[in-house]
């Protein structure tokens, strides 16, 4: 944990201040569609497995891929957010392939952010774990997956109309965003805000 924290300080300080747009390869199109299926708020095991398969694809083409070994380690923390394998050896994947994908290309967004998924978002790590995604947000602020985790560190460190503020933000994109009113129906719930926590579900 030191050490890929260590690593996404120095890719923070090398990051570019705006990400730049670059032509879609096929290993992009292959971790988008793996990332639409383990990013679902529906997805199943299977949906797992098969993105799993869909990363496998995309390593096999480049494993000097940034992207790819961070879509790997993204996935594997989202393993553990289900609770379907929060297993050592799990925990221990998704760390070498987050330092992997900082050690190809630091400044690369996908690699940063899979690092920071990995910290916890609880008192001793929250306010840091906070602090890195509003630096990742101000390079993509329509990036759903960063509101989303940006509102779940916010909620855990007790500020919970902040962390629904920001989960509001990220539903009122185009498109919507089915997990980020589950994830503030939930904060609601066990704030013991039962009725608004019905609504925002109906929302």
């Amino acid at each position: 944990q030191q050490e890929v924290a260590a690593a996404l300080k120095l890719a923070e300080q090398a990051a570019p201040p705006a990400a730049k747009a670059a032509p879609v390869t096929e290993i992009d199109a292959l971790l988008a569609r793996a990332r639409g299926l383990f990013d679902g708020l529906d997805a199943s095991r299977d949906d797992f497995k098969f993105a799993g398969e869909l990363i496998s694809k995309a390593k096999a083409r480049d494993d000097s891929s940034a992207k790819v070994w961070a879509a790997e380690a993204q996935l594997h923390s989202r393993y553990i957010q289900r609770g379907w394998d929060a297993s050592d050896e799990r925990r221990e994947a998704a760390r070498q392939a987050s330092r992997r994908a900082l050690q190809l290309d630091g400044p690369e967004f996908e690699a940063r952010l899979a690092a920071v998924l990995l910290r916890a978002d609880d008192a001793a790590q929250g306010p840091e774990k906070e602090r890195r995604l509003r630096a990742l947000r101000a390079e993509r602020p329509k990036d759903q997956r960063v509101l989303r985790a940006l509102g779940t560190v916010i909620d855990r460190q007790g500020r919970i109309d902040e962390a629904n503020a920001i989960n509001d933000e990220s539903a009122a994109l185009p498109g919507g965003d089915p997990l980020a009113l589950y994830n503030k129906s939930l904060n609601l719930w066990f704030a013991g805000r039962t009725v608004e926590a019905e609504q925002a579900v109906r929302a």
